[in-house]
């Protein structure tokens, strides 16, 4: 890996933080960077000719324009967080990082952002899937090139570590992967090893809702015209608290009710049942989101204008409650 992209890949696992001066460092040996904070640490694996810790955005910014003669080594820092020291190891995902990047990148749309519900802040590894949830959708991701066998243990990821973990596909790093859920004696982790690095992430203790319970068993099931997304993207999504509803009919038509009461209509499929009969209302900003989430080959599972509505593509599945202007 080249020197600039594993200082970059290490001021991942950096942070600022008033009283640990340290999370904006990384320590440098001959063959290898460092970075560290008390929840997560990386070791990425490059050749070069500095040693000691440096403040991380100073070493980027002097890699950038070549610039190391002028640039003094900092002093000693004793806050360095230590590396646990695991005793056990279960294997959770061995395939592409690209591929896993993808799913978690996908997953993060449906993750909740609730600064008040942490325990839901991020994505569940379950199974042989990616789970993702905000109360008001869910998203569900199959492994489809898992080299580990059976069911995985049930493990939560909090969404600044899975961003991490894309960050680190973002900055060029491809191949094969490897997850691990190890034990420490004082708590979960998760590693990721790579043949450039190795990243250890602390797991916090998360409620696993059982999601074969919350997904419906629809039986009514419809194809999404592939130029209805097409559509759906010219409209801009409002932001904040603002929601544009969204209303299925059943003739095959869509209308999506904007500003100042404004509509659009388009064609959402084919008609199901004579006349223009509403279906179900949903929020624009999540249909989008969900037809991004399962990708190629959408369907749609109608069952109600109250029951939560499911999507499902070449990606997996996306659920979203319906719309109800109160």
């Amino acid at each position: 890996m080249e020197l600039l992209q594993a200082l970059k890949t290490a001021k991942l696992f950096t942070e600022d933080h008033k009283y640990h001066p340290i999370r904006k460092f990384v320590k440098c040996r001959p063959t290898a960077l460092e970075a560290a904070n008390d929840d997560s640490s990386i070791t990425v694996n490059v050749h070069h000719d500095m040693t000691g810790i440096w403040h991380v955005d100073a070493l980027v910014q002097a890699c950038e324009h070549n610039a190391f003669p002028s640039l003094p080594t900092s002093e000693k820092l004793e806050e360095w967080p230590e590396k646990p020291e695991f005793t056990s190891s279960k294997p959770l995902f061995q395939g592409g990082i690209v591929e896993l990047a993808r799913l978690f990148s996908l997953a993060l749309l449906s993750a909740s952002k609730d600064k008040s519900r942490y325990n839901i802040n991020g994505v569940w590894l379950s199974e042989q899937s990616i789970y993702s949830t905000d109360g008001h959708r869910l998203a569900e991701f199959p492994f489809l090139n898992n080299d580990i066998d059976g069911p995985i243990e049930n493990t939560f990821l909090a969404t600044t570590q899975v961003k991490q973990i894309v960050g680190i596909v973002k900055l060029g790093e491809k191949g094969k992967v490897n997850l691990s859920r190890v034990e420490d004696g004082t708590g979960g982790w998760l590693t990721l090893h790579t043949s450039n690095l190795v990243a250890n992430f602390r797991l916090d203790a998360a409620y696993m809702p059982d999601f074969n319970k919350i997904i419906p068993a629809c039986t009514k099931t419809h194809c999404i015209s592939p130029f209805f997304e097409k559509e759906l993207k010219n409209l801009k999504s409002p932001k904040g608290e603002v929601k544009f509803p969204v209303t299925f009919k059943s003739d095959g038509t869509a209308t999506v009710t904007q500003d100042f009461g404004m509509t659009v209509e388009t064609a959402w499929g084919s008609g199901i049942a004579d006349g223009a009969t509403p279906l179900v209302t949903l929020n624009l900003a999540y249909l989008k989101d969900a037809l991004r989430q399962v990708g190629k080959h959408a369907t749609i599972q109608i069952d109600g204008d109250t029951n939560p509505v499911v999507f499902s593509g070449e990606n997996g599945k996306a659920v979203v409650m319906p719309f109800i202007n109160k």
